[in-house]
């Protein structure tokens, strides 16, 4: 999966597109989502690839709803409180880069 022998450089440079659309829906929310999110998922996309980086999103997106769900089920958080997204992204991708180095 994160071969780059075997990924050409268009799909490497594809890999950026999930960051630079959720960079553009940040811009269209103004700021409900954060920048920094785009940005770290743009750079994680240009080195592991479009397919990867689809993984991390949704792996991420994944792993905060599920903290998310804990915490207002528990009573810590409210529906509306704003949560980071970047150390959900690094997790995720560090899951997926040691799941692909452990197959």
């Amino acid at each position: 999966m994160f071969d780059h022998s075997f990924i050409s450089k268009w799909e490497l440079w594809a890999g950026a597109v999930p960051g630079a659309l959720l960079l553009l829906l940040s811009i269209v929310l103004k700021g409900k989502i954060g920048e920094g999110d785009g940005i770290c998922l743009a750079v994680c996309g240009l080195f592991t690839g479009i397919t990867a980086a689809v993984m991390i999103a949704e792996t991420a997106l994944l792993m905060a709803a599920l903290v998310c769900s804990i915490g207002v089920w528990t009573g810590r958080r409210k529906a509306g409180d704003r949560i980071a997204f970047i150390p959900f992204l690094a997790s995720s991708a560090s899951l997926l880069l040691i799941a692909a180095a452990l197959s």
